[in-house]
């Protein structure tokens, strides 16, 4: 439920900067299409976005301790993380620093005793480098890019690389990488979990996030 707040709140983002930009584009609108004039005012649709912010932080606990938690769904280590990119981007694409603070702080009280934003599922914990990304393009503040480039380090402990595939092994796996797969090389896969042994799952969303950050990085 909560996510799905956040996409709604940063949808009313998008609509309000967005609406703006293509209104500018001189372009034939589709005769099929209807009630295309956005005839609201940007600032009143930020607002109602801003507005669509507020249950979210009423359901955030531990805001200030080494630790930023939900109070639907306190072990979810991604949740707050997607939250602050939502933030973040909002501020970037409205061009202005409301949630700057705030921000700073839910990155601070993470970082505090988890400064590499580490997890054990890949997919989760490596959203903190994308809304650090996030951050960093908002904000300018360099300390996002060092915490960007923290969870990039954190993700590459456990992504596939071409000496891997090589030599048909993976450090502290129990798994024989094979030279191919149906669509090409494993080179690149970044696991789902951060564990040792029999982990052999590849997920799409951490191989993803992986990505992003080591282009950015």
């Amino acid at each position: 439920m909560l996510l799905n707040a956040i996409r709604v709140a940063v949808l009313l983002a998008l609509e309000s900067v967005m609406g703006t930009i293509a209104q500018s584009f001189n372009v034939t609108t589709p005769i099929f299409w209807q009630n295309t004039t956005i005839t609201t005012p940007v600032t009143a649709r930020i607002k109602t976005s801003e507005n669509a912010f507020q249950p979210i932080f009423d359901n955030l606990v531990n805001q200030t301790s080494n630790s930023v938690e939900f109070k639907d769904n306190p072990p979810e280590f991604s949740m707050p993380g997607t939250f602050f990119w939502e933030l973040a981007l909002f501020d970037y694409l409205t061009n202005q620093t409301t949630y700057q603070d705030k921000v700073q702080s839910y990155f601070a009280s993470v970082a505090k005793d988890n400064p590499d934003f580490s997890g054990q599922y890949l997919d989760t914990a490596l959203v903190y480098g994308y809304a650090a990304m996030q951050a960093h393009r908002a904000y300018g503040d360099p300390l996002y890019l060092q915490y960007a480039e923290n969870s990039w380090a954190f993700g590459y402990n456990w992504t596939i690389k071409p000496a891997d595939v090589q030599a048909g092994s993976f450090p502290g796996m129990n798994w024989t990488i094979p030279p191919q797969c149906s669509v090409g090389t494993l080179a690149g896969g970044t696991f789902w979990q951060a564990l040792g042994s029999d982990n052999t799952y590849i997920n799409a969303l951490a191989t993803g996030l992986f990505c992003s950050l080591r282009i950015a990085c």
